[in-house]
């Protein structure tokens, strides 16, 4: 398995070099497996700009409509997230702070 893993990292080295070319930084640690912030990565030469995914669809590639697949949550749904969390903060106060009572 630890040489399968050694020849995946060793191909994406490959591909990263390839597609970035010159625009790399000769920072070894880029190929760390570590996750870059967008700064970081700007640094290293991974990205040629920071940009939000609606930027890039409109700027980039040129889509005309975008289309936001994110799931949303039903009302009550969240309506029920906040009646637990509420709950659970009155019993943590009076089970656990006393003196808040």
């Amino acid at each position: 398995v630890q040489g399968l893993l050694n020849e995946i990292h060793r191909q994406f080295i490959e591909v990263v070099r390839k597609g970035r070319g010159d625009r790399l930084t000769k920072d070894e640690s880029i190929y760390s497996g570590w996750v870059w912030t967008g700064e970081d990565s700007l640094k290293l030469g991974l990205v040629d700009k920071l940009g939000s995914a609606s930027y890039v669809a409109r700027e980039v590639i040129g889509a005309e409509k975008i289309v936001d697949f994110t799931k949303k949550r039903e009302w009550y749904e969240r309506f029920a997230d906040r009646i637990g969390t509420t709950l659970a903060t009155i019993l943590e106060s009076r089970l656990f702070q006393p003196e808040l009572r």
